[in-house]
C-alpha cells in the first residue's frame, strides 16, 4: 500500500515537472525566434537607413561647399565639394546594390540624375566666380535649385520609405510576442490547475488509505 502511494506520488510530480519542462523549452524556443526576426530586421535594414542618411548629408554639405566658395572664394571648398560628391556617388553605387525594391530603385534612378543635374550646375556656378561674373552664379545657382530640391526630396523619400517599413516590421514582431506572451500565461495557468487537480486528487486518494487504515485499526481494536 505504502509503495502504491508512493508511485502515485511520484508520478503526480513527475508530470507536472514534464509540463514544466516542456513550457520553458517551448518559452526558449519562441524567445529565440523572436530575436533571430528582430535581429534580421535590423541586420537587412541598417546600412540601408546608414546609407540614405549618408547620401542626405552629403547633398546638404555639397551645397553648403559651394554656397562657402561662392561667398568667400575659399579653394578649399572646391575640394571639399570633390570630396563630397566622390562619396556620394560611391554611396549611390551601394545603395544601387543592396535596394531591391521596384520603388526604392525607382526612388534611387530619379534621385541619381537629379543630383549630377545640381552638382553640373553647381561647378558652373563655380565657374562663374572664379570668373567674377555674379550675374551668371545667380543664374545658375537659380537654375540649379530644382535638381537640388529633387535630390533631396528622394533621398528623404528612401529614408521614410525604410523607416516604415523597420517600424511595420517591428509592430508584427511586438504582435506576435504580445500573441505568445498570452499563450504562455494560458499555459501557465493550465499548468497551474493541473498542479492543483494532482494534488486535489493524491490528498483524496491518501486521506481515503487513512480513512481504510483507522477502520482497520478499530475493528481490530
Amino acid at each position: 500500500m505504502q509503495v502504491t502511494i508512493r508511485k502515485k506520488i511520484m508520478g503526480a510530480f513527475l508530470l507536472v515537472i514534464a509540463i514544466v519542462a516542456l513550457m520553458s523549452g517551448y518559452t526558449y524556443y519562441k524567445i529565440g525566434q523572436i530575436n533571430d526576426e528582430y535581429q534580421a530586421v535590423a541586420k537587412n535594414n541598417i546600412e540601408k537607413i546608414v546609407l540614405v542618411e549618408e547620401l542626405n548629408s552629403n547633398i546638404i554639405e555639397e551645397s553648403a561647399m559651394v554656397r562657402k566658395f561662392t561667398i568667400t572664394a575659399d579653394p578649399a571648398a572646391i575640394q571639399a565639394f570633390n570630396s563630397l560628391q566622390e562619396k556620394s556617388d560611391q554611396t549611390i553605387r551601394r545603395m544601387e546594390e543592396v535596394f531591391v525594391t521596384e520603388k526604392a530603385k525607382k526612388a534611387i534612378g530619379e534621385l541619381k540624375p537629379a543630383k549630377a543635374e545640381y552638382e553640373r550646375f553647381s561647378r558652373l556656378a563655380i565657374e562663374a566666380k572664379q570668373k567674377n561674373d555674379p550675374q551668371q552664379q545667380q543664374e545658375v545657382i537659380r537654375q540649379g535649385t530644382k535638381s537640388y530640391d529633387t535630390a533631396k526630396q528622394k533621398s528623404e523619400e528612401l529614408l521614410g520609405m525604410l523607416k516604415a517599413f523597420v517600424e511595420n516590421e517591428q509592430g508584427k514582431i511586438q504582435e506576435k510576442s504580445r500573441t505568445n506572451q498570452l499563450m504562455l500565461v494560458i499555459i501557465n495557468l493550465i499548468v497551474i490547475l493541473l498542479a492543483a487537480a494532482v494534488s486535489l486528487k493524491l490528498s483524496n486518494g491518501i486521506s481515503l488509505v487513512a480513512g481504510e487504515l483507522v477502520e482497520e485499526a478499530t475493528a481490530i481494536a
